[in-house]
C-alpha cells in the first residue's frame, strides 16, 4: 500500500467446482520481510562469530555432555593435526579429570566452570609434552524444538565451552 518493496510468501491453490474442474485459483500471501531480515542478521552474526573464533590463537571447543565435539576453531583443528588424528577434546577432558577431578557428565551440576587450570598433553611419538592453561564454562544446551517453548530444558542438557591457551615454553 505504501509503495515500498517487501517480500511475500505466496500460496496458490486451485478451487474446484462441483464437477471436479478448476473453477478458479485462490491466492494468499504473507509479508515475510521482517523474518527475512532476521535470517540475514542471524547469518551475519554466525559468520562474524565463526571468523572471530577462527582468528583466535587459542584452542576453542564446545563439547556436549556426551563427549561429542559440537564446535571448534582453526587452532583446535591444527592441534588435531599435531596429535595425528587423536581427538584433543578427549585428551583435555582426561587431563582435567586427573588434575581437578572434572567429569564432563557432571557439567550441568558442576557449577559455573573452572579457570586457568594448567594441564600437560603428550603428543604421539617422541615429541616433547605441550602445556595448556585451560578454562571452561558451562553452557545450557539450546533446544529449538516446539516443546522448549512450553517447557524449560531439562537440567542434563549442558555442554562445556573449553578454551585452552598453549603455554609451552
Amino acid at each position: 500500500k505504501g509503495g515500498q518493496e517487501y517480500l511475500a510468501e505466496l500460496s496458490i491453490s486451485p478451487v474446484l467446482n462441483p464437477g471436479g474442474q478448476i473453477a478458479y485459483f485462490l491466492g494468499m500471501q504473507r509479508d515475510i520481510t521482517e523474518m527475512h531480515t532476521l535470517q540475514q542478521r542471524l547469518a551475519f552474526q554466525k559468520s562474524l562469530t565463526e571468523a572471530a573464533l577462527d582468528a583466535a590463537p587459542m584452542v576453542v571447543a564446545m563439547i556436549g555432555n556426551d563427549g561429542k565435539l559440537l564446535l571448534d576453531n582453526h587452532a583446535y583443528k591444527a592441534l588435531l593435526g599435531d596429535f595425528r588424528g587423536i581427538e584433543p577434546a578427549g585428551l583435555f577432558l582426561s587431563a582435567l579429570e586427573q588434575q581437578i577431578g572434572f567429569d564432563l557428565k557432571d557439567v550441568c551440576t558442576a557449577g559455573p566452570g573452572f579457570t586457568n587450570v594448567d594441564i600437560r598433553l603428550d603428543p604421539p611419538g617422541a615429541r616433547p609434552p605441550r602445556w595448556f592453561s585451560c578454562s571452561g564454562v558451562r553452557i545450557a544446551d539450546f533446544s529449538g524444538d516446539a516443546r522448549s517453548y512450553f517447557h524449560t530444558a531439562p537440567a542434563e542438557r549442558c555442554c562445556l565451552l573449553l578454551i585452552a591457551n598453549e603455554v609451552t615454553g
